[in-house]
């Protein structure tokens, strides 16, 4: 999902902890971003004293996590974010409601990881959730559904069902190119995981 889970996703009261975990987030998105994810990493220690002090699922700390979480698969180590992230997903859902668009892309960061974990089959499970969300709230021709669509289709060629993953891309590159502008990156993405995975004997 295109969205992100941010540290104001529901509106705080004032209080002493706000600026320090406004700091702290943006400190672990910018050296994420900036390619040192060992730098955010070294911040975990902060993340859980911010947990200590304001609760582990208010919003602020489930941002933190959930950038904390990028930062340890940006270093290698998808395991660690996956267990940040089944936090965060739980959290965002009692706080927000299972179809807050924060909890989606919660749910999408945690597939990704498990991904990245070699959970391929538990990666499948949660992106065929996504998916259905995906094109319940935002509709089936919204460029995050069908992003959503490849996202299954590549955990089931990663899982080894790749007969399903070319029925997948099949189907998706058909509906995108309905919905879609001809120069929309997406499509080409699409356009380039299908070939890829077609028997060289269907052609083109």
């Amino acid at each position: 999902m295109s969205a992100q889970l941010p540290e104001d996703a529901r509106k705080p009261a004032p209080d002493e902890n706000g600026g320090d975990a406004s700091a702290l987030i943006g400190a672990l998105r910018d050296a994420t971003t900036a390619g040192r994810p060992r730098e955010a990493t070294a911040l975990a220690g902060a993340v859980a004293d911010l947990a200590g002090a304001l609760g582990p699922e208010d919003h602020r700390v489930l941002g933190a996590r959930f950038h904390l979480a990028r930062a340890y698969r940006a270093a290698g180590d998808p395991a660690s974010a996956v267990a940040l992230l089944e936090q965060v997903v739980a959290g965002a859902e009692r706080l927000l409601g299972p179809d807050a668009l924060q909890a989606l892309t919660a749910r999408g960061a945690l597939a990704s990881a498990c991904a990245d974990a070699g959970e391929a089959r538990r990666a499948v499970g949660l992106y065929e959730r996504i998916v259905d969300d995906a094109a319940r709230l935002l509709g089936r021709a919204h460029p995050d559904a069908l992003s959503a669509r490849n996202n299954l289709a590549r955990a089931c060629e990663a899982a080894g069902d790749e007969a399903r993953a070319l029925s997948l891309y099949d189907a998706l590159v058909r509906d995108a190119e309905a919905v879609l502008d001809a120069a929309h990156p997406h499509l080409a993405l699409f356009r380039r995981n299908l070939e890829r995975i077609r028997p060289p004997e269907e052609g083109r």
